[in-house]
Formats: C-alpha cells, sequence, structure tokens
C-alpha cells in the first residue's frame, strides 16, 4: 500500500466519481492491491492538470496510452526489480518521486553480487600485500639485529609463508 498519498488520492477520487472508475478499468487483473495502489497514485500524479480537473474519462492516445506505459514500468521496477533502459529509468524514477511503498521488496542485482565479490578479493589481495610487506620489514631488521640465525621456524610458520 503506498503511504502518505493514499488518503490524497482516495479523496481525490471520492469528489470525481467518473474519474475514479476510469481509472478502476484499469487495474490489471494479476496487480494485488498494494501494487495497485501504487501504480494508481503513479497514473493520477502523472496526469495532465486538465484532464484532472475535467474529471473526463481518458481516451487513449495523446500521451495516456504513455502514462500507462510508464506505469506499469515504475511498478515493475519498484516491485519486480524490473531494470530499463538508463534513460526510461530516469523518467519513471522522477516521475515516481514522492511516492511512498511499504514493505516494497529489495532486490540484489546479479551486477551488485559481482561488484561486492570484486570488492572482497581486492581488499583480501591489498590486506595479503600489507602483511608481506610488514613480514620482509620484520624479517628485514631481525636480520639486521642478528636475531634470524637463532630464531627456529616451525612448520606452521613455513606454511603461513608459502600462503602469503
Amino acid at each position: 500500500m503506498a503511504a502518505g498519498g493514499v488518503d490524497l488520492v482516495s479523496e481525490f477520487l471520492q469528489q470525481n466519481r467518473r474519474l475514479s472508475d476510469w481509472v478502476e478499468t484499469l487495474k490489471g487483473d494479476h496487480e494485488s492491491e498494494k501494487h495497485w495502489k501504487a501504480r494508481r497514485e503513479f497514473i493520477l500524479r502523472n496526469m495532465k492538470e486538465e484532464q484532472k480537473a475535467s474529471g473526463a474519462v481518458l481516451e487513449l492516445g495523446n500521451g495516456t496510452d504513455q502514462l500507462l506505459a510508464l506505469s506499469m514500468v515504475w511498478a515493475n521496477h519498484v516491485f519486480l526489480g524490473c531494470r530499463y533502459s538508463k534513460a526510461v529509468m530516469d523518467k519513471v524514477l522522477e516521475m515516481g518521486e514522492g511516492i511512498k511503498v511499504i514493505d516494497a521488496p529489495v532486490h540484489t542485482r546479479r551486477d551488485d553480487l559481482v561488484a561486492n565479490k570484486k570488492q572482497q578479493k581486492n581488499h583480501f589481495v591489498q590486506r595479503k600485500r600489507q602483511l608481506k610487506k610488514i613480514l620482509a620489514w620484520n624479517m628485514l631488521r631481525l636480520n639486521a639485529q642478528g636475531m634470524a640465525a637463532r630464531m627456529s621456524v616451525t612448520p606452521e610458520f613455513q606454511a603461513w609463508m608459502a600462503f602469503l
């Protein structure tokens, strides 16, 4: 259910019965109440002001069909995680700005997972390099102090060095 705008949308529709009846014909059989209320708010927010004021039933064409298509794109993005071209996404996100959807699902995209995995790997590689530098520095320091000859190297230490 969309929050914030639902009361205003419902109030607006109660005052304009003809428009309300027309908008309700747009609800898809597949749409839940939560999806429909959010998409209905998107449609009503983005209708031309003269269309809202007249209360006339809108006809397809004159931008109405594009508005309905964009409303589906917006709903698919919000509820299903679909992605579209940058131009389309920019447009629908701007048109849907301010519409609050409660309990909208959070989608993790494959690209995000791959990028996160690369970041983790880069962090591991950087940390490994740091440890090697620290270890090399300490070995040089020990050699300089003549302690390396007295130091016994355990098998665990040798395995750790091989890992690095």
